[in-house]
């Protein structure tokens, strides 16, 4: 699979992506209200990213694991609110999508 062309914004956003997990990394260090605040800036930039790439025709799309975990839709928002959910958004773009279920043939 391709990795997902960017904008030279979305590549700024992505390395604001990177930033913020490699903070939140180191999250026995931090107060709850600075990890609940840099929850919150990934969520933005994941979210703003995941936006503009669906204008774009290239939707983020993740294995069923990850939208089970999550509980929700990646189109949402608060999906993103998790380190989880941002490192399969980096994988994407890295990876492309996943490949599509096989039909099943009767």
């Amino acid at each position: 699979m391709a990795a997902i062309a960017l904008t030279p914004a979305q590549e700024v956003t992505k390395k604001e992506i990177i930033a913020t997990l490699n903070q939140l990394i180191q999250w026995d260090n931090l107060l709850d209200e600075e990890v609940n605040r840099l929850l919150d800036v990934l969520a933005d930039a994941c979210f703003g990213l995941h936006v503009a790439l669906a204008e774009e025709g290239q939707e983020p799309r993740y294995g069923q694991f990850v939208s089970m975990q999550r509980g929700m839709k990646p189109g949402n928002r608060e999906f993103y609110r998790h380190m989880y959910a941002a490192e399969a958004l980096l994988e994407f773009l890295e990876k492309g999508p996943p490949p599509a279920k096989p039909t099943k043939r009767i």
